[in-house]
């Protein structure tokens, strides 16, 4: 079974330099979260586990880069950002 966590950690890692980076398993959803704080920002995304174990690395590696992941999570305004086979955010509106 494939395991894409390590491919977005390192996604985040590159995109983010310098940002603190924490991430754990993710109950609620079955999949996994990371935490990124770069300066005052925090910012959180939840990845399906579906995401995580579907397809290749090299599909994973794009679909992170197509959906433009990063940008999504500098504009999510204090939501979490759901990366499933789609972008979303959580709640829907900003707070």
């Amino acid at each position: 079974m494939n395991d894409h966590s390590a491919i977005v950690g390192q996604y985040l890692k590159a995109e983010f330099p310098g940002a603190s980076i924490v991430d754990d398993h993710d109950r609620e959803r079955h999949g996994h979260w990371w935490a990124i704080t770069q300066g005052d920002a925090v910012m959180m995304i939840h990845v399906s586990q579906e995401f995580l174990t579907l397809g290749s690395e090299h599909a994973a590696r794009g679909t992170l880069t197509d959906f433009d992941v990063a940008r999504a999570l500098r504009e999510s305004a204090g939501r979490a950002v759901i990366l499933t086979d789609r972008l979303e955010y959580q709640p829907e509106e900003p707070a």
